[in-house]
């Protein structure tokens, strides 16, 4: 069976994604960064695997940072205006479209749709302004201005790869639905001799469309004037008559439903959803480490928080265990193995402290021979590689109850160290 999934609704799609995490509809999904343990190659991480087993196991879960609606953006491959390029004009018969650079942003982070090229050119004259009629530049290119990415966008959601989408009232208001801003050239024709004997007239189902043809020295139409682009097109044909020539055909490009401007997130084929989230410090009171590391980074719905059994609505979360210890003797290391004097049960610290009495938080993965044994009050715990030593006072379980909720996101990266006066910008992009 034939069929195609448009790009229309893989936009409808991340609407969806980003209208779940509203107030109103509360999807409670979470951040969260993984594995402090290195990699067997820490130059090439590996490639997660899709398998079920791996999306229900907690084990390298270190924290977790709620994400909301404020986080997250439409975006769509960074274009940037450079002079010299040739820009794709937009053409409602070419579906590679989204693939190609028919927008820009200019050096002031207004965009900018490519209505026409000049018949294939470079482009010289970098668009400027918001006006919200169509504008020309020198260069003979035809521009539709369609929104501006405001300061706090360019900070949280513009990558080198990627900019945001947003919404121009004023440009949505002005739009006119379905209007021919351009015409194709398909044939030159020839012996246009007698011009005032030609007519070009638009056949369709809007109105009001007039144009007048361009006639070469060489007697071939090379281009058209567009007196009037009409109003309400949903198919036009292009009609060319008499000057004593013959051959000379053209196409006529509707502009997309609403006219231009009208819905910037389906025009500019926005179905990507960046999301971006801020790791300051060791926010959450101490919840997310800064004396440690992380290589992996993921999302999950719908943790469960483990003092009330139910969902997790914080803001943060620990996602390691506690143990506080005392009658220490000798320095526990970041990262090294805890070993438990009873019941021979291990871990890996994620973090430790110092004086006569601390919190060591650790992780017990289960590719831990022993990983399944708890510690217990009361027993002594040994560095694997510091020999230091300590005694259990009190142990503290997860913050969230292990392997609830649903990981929708995993994503390995190389080594990212922290620190008490470091900030990361996290950006996911996900594509619908």
């Amino acid at each position: 069976m034939a069929k195609i999934v448009t790009n229309s609704f893989k936009v409808y799609n991340a609407k969806q994604f980003i209208n779940s995490l509203s107030t109103v509809n509360d999807r409670k999904l979470y951040l969260f960064i993984a594995r402090s343990e290195p990699w067997p190659n820490e130059f090439d991480p590996p490639l997660p695997n899709d398998k079920p087993i791996d999306f229900f196991n907690w084990d390298d879960i270190i924290a977790l940072k709620r994400i909301t609606s404020s986080d997250v953006k439409h975006v769509v491959p960074r274009v940037d205006w450079t002079p010299g390029t040739v820009f794709q004009e937009y053409d409602d018969a070419l579906d590679t479209l989204y693939n190609t650079q028919f927008y820009v942003k200019n050096s002031q982070n207004n965009v900018y749709k490519c209505i026409s090229n000049n018949y294939g050119t470079i482009s010289t004259q970098e668009p400027t302004g918001k006006s919200l009629n169509y504008f020309t530049t020198s260069d003979n290119y035809k521009w539709k201005y369609m929104y501006s990415i405001d300061d706090s966008d360019e900070l949280r959601f513009l990558t080198r790869e990627y900019m945001p989408v947003n919404r121009n009232q004023d440009v949505v208001n002005s739009a006119r639905n379905g209007t021919l801003e351009n015409f194709k050239l398909l044939n030159l024709g020839s012996n246009y001799s007698n011009v005032a004997n030609l007519t070009v007239s638009v056949i369709g189902n809007g109105s009001n469309a007039a144009l007048t043809p361009f006639v070469s020295s060489s007697n071939t139409i090379v281009g058209f004037t567009i007196g009037n682009p009409g109003i309400n097109y949903t198919f036009a044909n292009v009609r060319i008559q008499g000057g004593n020539g013959s051959g000379a055909n053209a196409r006529a490009i509707i502009s997309p439903q609403g006219g231009h401007g009208k819905d910037a997130l389906t025009e500019l084929g926005a179905y990507r959803v960046m999301i971006n989230t801020r790791l300051d410090f060791a926010e959450g009171s101490g919840d997310f480490p800064v004396t440690n590391d992380y290589r992996s980074i993921g999302i999950i719905e719908a943790p469960l928080d483990y003092s009330t059994g139910e969902e997790a609505v914080l803001q943060t979360y620990d996602g390691t265990y506690k143990m506080n210890v005392t009658s220490i003797s000798g320095t526990f290391q970041v990262d090294e193995y805890l070993i438990g004097s009873n019941g021979r049960a291990n871990a890996q610290i994620i973090t430790t402290g110092s004086g006569s009495r601390f919190d060591i938080k650790y992780l017990q993965y289960s590719r831990l021979s022993n990983s399944h044994i708890s510690f217990k009050v009361g027993e002594t715990v040994v560095g694997t590689v510091s020999s230091a030593t300590a005694n259990i006072m009190s142990l503290t379980p997860l913050e969230v109850v292990r392997n609830t909720g649903k990981i929708l996101y995993l994503e390995n990266r190389r080594r990212i160290s922290r620190a008490s006066d470091q900030s990361e910008n996290i950006h996911i992009v996900i594509e619908f």
